[in-house]
């Protein structure tokens, strides 16, 4: 009888707990799409006022005495843009789904680029609004590209200091595994999720607390009391990062979790296997799911996009780097005897060798200033050996190339090498061909493409890095390229060599 009171009790609970949970995960995500929105249709009238501000520099500086229209007649003739706006943006899931900075920018460019496309149709075939200049289209699309990415970026940041958009999540695991996963979704606050513990099995863990990226985590009992945290704790979200739990643990407790909590993200341990250009296929009568992966940068449509991006992108830039060219090849030339450009035989595609230009750094006589100071200093010696760098003093360096070399200014002579077609702006670090040994089974992936003057593994640590790491980093770039990838590298090479990350 006693028992029978306690299992209705623990039902009823288990009941009210799913009910309230429910309620709650609605109200959030019904007022975090009405934000979303609202911050979208910000951003499209800030649009539609750069393109009046626009026009009215041109007509300023053609001395043309013409009546312009104001933001709010943009908007009264191009009202139904938004509309279409939202219907893209809502087919690419940007209010439904959470992602991260740069696959949200993405959908963002898709999503907005077609829906451009089928307002120029609109406004061609059927001339709606009537008069409108082809120009005006474009200007919205070079805009909103910018605009609408921006503005979600702040308003969400907004959004997550309050409790609408943030969702509150345990992470099971508090191994190596699930560590990484609470460092991947700190660094990607642009999730929306608020790690509030962990739950592991190994008693000597429960009770303590992980410092992760400067951040306290407790570990608050077994993997099994998942549903009174769940409770206690509001939690939306369950990350399952645990790679040694069995198919049938795995099977019963992602069954289980799915009865108290809304979401469960599983981690499964492919740490360094291309997953970026990996379609996943699924069997239903065998209930089975395999992944394809593919190697994008074998296809020789691949390889000529990548090339004509190259190209379209450094004659582009040539205006404004020959001038910079120019005025740092004097200052390397009044610094310290020697040439103006540094030019070494570098690894290329395919295992060619190709001279590699740069700026002079350092001395003419540096091989032998560098064997001296490391004959005289053991610990330079040791770290000459793991980094090939020296990241604190070093004495082959002139004045100039410290400046040069901080700010990355020392490989702008490599867009010619771009031009030729020896490098690409984007690739792996363009080894020396004395590195080839150290190299090891990494070699045969990283010449399969061209070396860049920038690449992942300067936006991730650059020198700070260890040479093995970084040879992990270009083999993931070989085997997860896409245009977009670099896209995103470029852009994050401006952030690391404004702030002089890991530069030496």
């Amino acid at each position: 009888m006693e028992l029978t009171i306690k299992n209705k009790v623990s039902k009823n609970l288990n009941k009210w707990l799913k009910d309230k949970i429910q309620k709650n995960y609605k109200l959030k995500n019904f007022l975090a799409f009405n934000i979303l929105v609202f911050i979208d249709f910000l951003a499209f009238l800030f649009t539609l006022i750069l393109i009046s501000l626009t026009y009215y520099i041109i007509f300023i500086i053609s001395f043309k005495h013409i009546s312009l229209s104001n933001p709010s007649d943009y908007f009264g003739k191009f009202w139904w843009v938004f509309i279409v706006i939202l219907f893209f943006m809502f087919y690419e899931k940007l209010y439904t789904e959470r992602l991260p900075f740069w696959e949200e920018t993405k959908r963002i460019l898709k999503g907005l680029s077609i829906s451009v496309f089928f307002t120029a149709g609109m406004v061609t075939i059927l001339n709606i609004p009537s008069n409108t200049p082809t120009l005006t289209i474009l200007l919205f699309w070079l805009y909103g590209i910018f605009v609408f990415p921006i503005f979600r970026l702040i308003g969400k940041k907004y959004m997550y200091k309050t409790s609408i958009g943030r969702d509150n999540l345990i992470i099971l695991g508090a191994g190596e595994a699930g560590i990484r996963t609470a460092q991947a979704i700190l660094h990607e606050s642009h999730l929306g999720y608020k790690i509030v513990g962990f739950l592991d099995d190994d008693p000597k863990k429960i009770g303590k607390k992980l410092k992760i990226n400067n951040k306290e985590f407790k570990i608050f009992g077994r993997t099994k009391s998942y549903k009174k945290f769940i409770n206690i704790l509001d939690i939306y979200t369950v990350v399952i990062s645990i790679p040694s739990l069995e198919k049938e643990k795995l099977f019963e407790i992602t069954n289980e979790i799915h009865k108290y909590a809304k979401k469960i993200i599983f981690v499964p341990d492919l740490q360094g296997i291309a997953l970026l250009n990996t379609d996943l296929r699924f069997f239903f009568s065998e209930q089975l799911f395999f992944m394809e992966i593919r190697n994008n940068l074998k296809s020789k449509f691949n390889q000529n996009l990548k090339r004509s991006f190259d190209i379209i992108l450094s004659v582009l830039s040539l205006p404004l780097l020959l001038p910079i060219i120019g005025i740092i090849g004097i200052l390397v030339k009044l610094d310290s005897k020697g040439n103006i450009f540094f030019i070494q035989e570098r690894l290329g595609k395919d295992g060619t060798t190709f001279r590699c230009i740069k700026f002079r750094t350092m001395y003419e006589n540096n091989q032998e200033i560098l064997e001296n100071y490391l004959e005289k200093n053991p610990k330079a010696k040791q770290e000459w050996e793991t980094f090939k760098k020296l990241k604190g003093f070093d004495p082959r360096v002139t004045r100039i190339g410290k400046f040069l070399r901080r700010t990355s200014l020392d490989e702008l002579p490599q867009i010619f090498n771009v031009l030729k077609g020896e490098m690409s702006l984007v690739g792996p670090r363009p080894y020396l061909p004395r590195e080839k040994e150290d190299m090891k089974e990494f070699y045969e992936t990283i010449v399969l493409t061209k070396p860049g003057i920038t690449g992942l593994w300067q936006v991730s640590g650059r020198n700070d890095l260890e040479f093995d790491y970084r040879l992990k980093l270009d083999t993931w770039y070989v085997q997860n390229w896409s245009l977009w990838l670099d896209v995103v590298i470029i852009l994050k090479t401006f952030k690391v060599v404004l702030k002089g990350e890991g530069a030496y």
